[in-house]
């Protein structure tokens, strides 16, 4: 009797994951953020900036409005204290975005977390966030694009082992900045998309042999159209930024996205200081669900 339980037990939740109803389901992932959005323009927060310039950059407060909004991606950049501890920071000091100073890898975890995140000039409530909160905080809900500021693979290392730990390896993706890294990160990263940057034709034709990169972030210094319709049509994302002028443009006049799209049509995934607002625009075009 208890087996005829168990095995019904199992089927009941089997039915459940495949609608989606049981809490062990992946609410998202590369693959299923590609099915939800085929053949639309997935969003990237920069820093997790959502545009409401409300909340510090690579804030817990601004990850959550990201996940609030539906933004597809949340771009954070990643450190490590000289104890070893990975953080959420964009700058190799903490000068700028806290109310301390000093170099994240001169400063233990205690002493970064003792500081405030500094936001428009006032010092606020937050703390800087560990990559381990994030983890916390993201599973099942939103893709993070990591953007690493070290090079060694025993950091690395850790990065996956805690990915593995909270079960988001689906959710991420590793931004690398040079395409002799493709190889060694892929082989340590298992399970965690890497998405390369390829600064010239040369470097595309190099990373299109590898067939488990789904996504490439490119440079608009080479766009070409059929180029870039080529890599769509493989089932390829294009990753292109409108940091910048495009979104000074879109600040002032709002015309900056009009002109991005206007110069760069076939681009799938984009970065933006502005998520909330590209969501809208997209939206209105027909390029968003």
């Amino acid at each position: 009797m208890k087996e005829i339980i168990s095995n019904n037990v199992y089927w009941l939740c089997s039915v459940l994951l495949t609608f989606g109803a049981c809490s062990e389901s992946k609410q998202h992932s590369f693959t299923e953020l590609n099915k939800a959005q085929q053949g639309k323009v997935w969003v990237v927060a920069h820093r997790a900036n959502t545009g409401e310039n409300t909340y510090p950059e690579n804030s817990i407060a601004t990850i959550e409005s990201c996940i609030k909004h539906g933004v597809d991606i949340i771009e954070i950049d990643v450190r490590e204290t000289v104890d070893g501890h990975l953080v959420v920071l964009h700058d190799s000091s903490v000068n700028r975005t806290t109310n301390g100073t000093g170099n994240v890898a001169d400063l233990t975890l205690e002493g970064v977390r003792g500081l405030r995140l500094v936001h428009e000039g006032d010092t606020t409530t937050y703390q800087v966030p560990t990559l381990e909160e994030v983890f916390k905080l993201i599973k099942g809900k939103i893709l993070v694009d990591l953007d690493i500021k070290f090079e060694n693979q025993a950091s690395y290392a850790k990065i996956v082992d805690l990915a593995e730990q909270y079960n988001v390896q689906e959710q991420l993706l590793i931004f690398l900045y040079d395409k002799e890294e493709v190889v060694p990160i892929h082989a340590l990263a298992k399970g965690i998309q890497i998405m390369p940057r390829a600064r010239s034709v040369e470097e595309l034709d190099f990373l299109k042999q590898y067939d488990f990169i789904k996504i490439i972030h490119i440079d608009d210094s080479y766009y070409e159209n059929k180029l870039m319709q080529g890599l769509l049509d493989s089932g390829m994302r294009v990753w292109i930024n409108t940091l910048g002028d495009y979104d000074q443009a879109e600040r002032s006049n709002k015309n900056g996205f009009d002109q991005f799209f206007s110069r760069m049509p076939n681009v799938n995934v984009v970065q933006t200081d502005l998520s909330l607002q590209l969501i809208t625009y997209l939206k209105g075009k027909g390029l968003r669900n």
